[in-house]
């Protein structure tokens, strides 16, 4: 008797300390150069432009600024999180995480570099659910968004020439 309690103790502690099952941890398809090329664009243009399009263009995505610092050339943003019940009763909440690093490289040039993560938290009707994050690794996706800081960058420059002169 006294074994059986025993045994059922250490089971009942092992659950709870290691749980039903191991994280996993998210292996890229795309090699680091590849990667990094996918994810960054330089700009004729200064970091001062190039960073307030980074940060208007996550905006008319719609993200919401988390953080943002010029000089270090960091943003950080977070999508609205919508929900959905699969098909075994979990609620998922889905938001979309964006980070960019906006710097110089050469005189009137700068570069940006853009990371997409989805973020999906899973909660089971009676406990239990767990939290992925997902890079997003699709080539189209980071185009679509370089192509509005392209035009963000193209209109503030149109504005700063056609301003008049202090």
């Amino acid at each position: 008797m006294r074994l059986l309690l025993a045994a059922s103790l250490v089971t009942c502690t092992l659950l709870t300390l290691f749980g039903c099952g191991t994280p996993k941890v998210y292996q890229s398809k795309l090699d680091p150069l590849a990667l990094q090329q996918m994810q960054t664009q330089e700009f004729e243009t200064s970091k001062k432009i190039l960073f307030a399009s980074v940060v208007s263009v996550f905006q008319d995505t719609g993200f919401i600024i988390e953080t943002s610092d010029f000089e270090s050339g960091i943003v950080t943003a977070k999508s609205a999180t919508t929900s959905a019940i699969d098909f075994f009763g979990t609620t998922n909440g889905i938001a979309m995480k964006a980070s960019a690093f906006v710097e110089d490289t050469r005189a009137a040039h700068s570069k940006a570099r853009l990371n997409f993560i989805e973020s999906t938290d899973s909660r089971a009707r009676y406990g239990g659910g767990g939290t992925s994050d997902i890079p997003i690794e699709i080539p189209a996706y980071y185009e679509k968004i370089f192509n509005k800081i392209r035009e963000g960058v193209f209109m503030r420059e149109s504005n700063k020439a056609s301003a008049p002169a202090k």
